[in-house]
């Protein structure tokens, strides 16, 4: 562990800023304006981090050089750093670059999860050089691309309960659904813990935002009591991204029905971990996404019950029969519904991710100081959400990374706010526990072997950032 005092110029009383964190290779050779020798850098592309008691430095690289023979040298490069308070240093890092790079353990796949073979291989098709995909044309090779998504289309309705003209491939599940809520008109009710696409959605609407109960569970009378006469449309995430906390579809679907109100599920997360069929679920609209199955990003879909209208909001074209305008993106659909095909592998593999889930909980407050954020009973089985006490999310993120663990504070589309997690505020979670969670989701890869290391890692980062604090 690396500590060591500076002086942040600029900084009320020249007050002493403790820099911490694993700084694995890196070495400062000169530093300006700040009497840090050494401190906790991480890199995000052209960005650098540093974490510091005072918050997150954020600095932007301004030259590198890199000199050495093949496959090891030396890398050099000088960062301006700006503090959260505006103060300003540069610093220059040097690092010996290896042969070998370390083995990483990937418990992020909430965020993301890495493209199946089957995906890949059925995408190759499509992404060779001179191949032409749109599936509008109606000449050979706009048939063979409309041939193409079609079969992806049955791929994905075969394992959602639904019928194949019923799915609308889009973009991605951001803009699912946009479509879904948006293309309703009428009063919207929605719960505080939404993925922020949704409640993004809501504000171009006419809606009630419902509060969730401390395990992060909305209550069937707060629906209820939300509902009017001019509500239109419920919109549930069934499976919660950051705490993997499960709401009960069932009751609300049944109250929906009851009231005559239309009902959408985020069902991006649940897919390929629970079973779907969005006929027994009761629902009329469903958004799923390729990328949390192991299919590629850039490519989601809206379930759409037949006989449900909604309104698109992007318009222009006649595709997907006038629901979403715009040339169907081939390759990533292709690969959407190849990545359809292991659903039944990855459902069946629910049991044994659970096993690991528990035993990463129990290795972790059994060595660290950790709280579990949400419902442990309903949950999905590959999501770990926990808040260190006396450290930063951020921080504890970074401390991992550097370490080789791969994990995440709370959602990627809100990768870079400084912001606590707005899931965990709306469970009542205090602020600085907020900002200590971080969000541990396996997956197909991950081993047992996997989650002990990730249990001595985590709880040593731990240790060593509370004895820096």
């Amino acid at each position: 562990m690396l500590v060591q005092h500076g002086k942040l110029p600029g900084a009320p009383d020249q007050k002493q800023s403790i820099l911490h964190g694993f700084l694995r290779g890196w070495t400062a050779q000169e530093v300006v304006d700040l009497d840090i020798p050494q401190g906790h850098v991480q890199r995000f592309g052209e960005t650098r981090m540093l974490v510091g008691r005072r918050g997150i430095f954020r600095s932007t690289r301004l030259q590198q050089q890199k000199s050495g023979g093949r496959g090891i040298g030396h890398r050099r490069g000088v960062y301006q750093c700006v503090a959260q308070d505006g103060s300003g240093f540069a610093l220059t890092l040097s690092k010996k670059m290896g042969h070998s790079p370390p083995v990483r353990i990937y418990m992020d796949h909430n965020a993301t999860t890495p493209i199946s073979p089957e995906a890949y291989d059925a995408m190759q098709r499509w992404l060779r050089p001179g191949t032409p995909q749109n599936a509008s044309s109606v000449h050979a090779e706009g048939r063979a691309a409309r041939d193409a998504v079609e079969r992806a289309r049955d791929q994905l309705a075969s394992v959602i309960g639904a019928q194949a003209k019923e799915v609308v491939f889009c973009a991605g599940a951001t803009e699912a659904n946009h479509l879904a809520v948006r293309g309703r008109p009428g009063h919207v009710i929605t719960t505080a813990v939404e993925h922020p696409s949704v409640l993004a959605a809501v504000q171009a609407t006419n809606c009630t935002i419902v509060p969730v109960d401390s395990r992060g569970r909305v209550s069937l009378d707060g629906i209820a009591s939300a509902m009017t006469d001019e509500t239109s449309l419920v919109s549930v995430l069934w499976a919660n991204n950051e705490t993997g906390v499960l709401q009960d579809l069932s009751a609300i679907a049944t109250l929906c029905r009851e009231r005559d109100v239309m009902l959408h599920v985020d069902a991006v997360q649940a897919f390929g971990r629970l079973p779907i069929d969005v006929v027994a679920l009761g629902c009329d609209l469903a958004t799923f996404s390729a990328h949390k199955v192991y299919g590629p990003q850039g490519a989601g879909a809206l379930w759409i019950r037949r006989g449900v209208t909604v309104e698109p909001f992007i318009t222009g074209g006649h595709q997907e029969r006038g629901r979403r305008a715009g040339t169907e993106n081939v390759a990533a659909i292709v690969g959407f519904g190849a990545a359809c095909t292991r659903i039944p592998e990855s459902l069946a593999d629910q049991s044994r991710l659970a096993r690991l889930r528990d035993q990463l909980f129990h290795g972790l407050s059994s060595h660290a100081e950790v709280h579990r954020n949400g419902d442990p009973e309903h949950c999905l089985a590959n999501t770990l959400n926990v808040s260190f006490a006396g450290i930063e999310g951020e921080a504890m993120l970074m401390g991992l990374d550097l370490s080789g663990v791969s994990v995440s504070s709370g959602s990627a589309c809100t990768a870079g706010s400084l912001d606590p997690s707005h899931v965990l505020l709306a469970m009542g979670v205090g602020d600085e526990a907020a900002r200590g969670a971080v969000r541990f989701s396996l997956g197909a890869q991950t081993t047992a072997a996997e989650v002990d290391q990730t249990i001595s890692l985590a709880t040593e980062v731990a240790d060593r950032m509370r004895r820096a604090a």
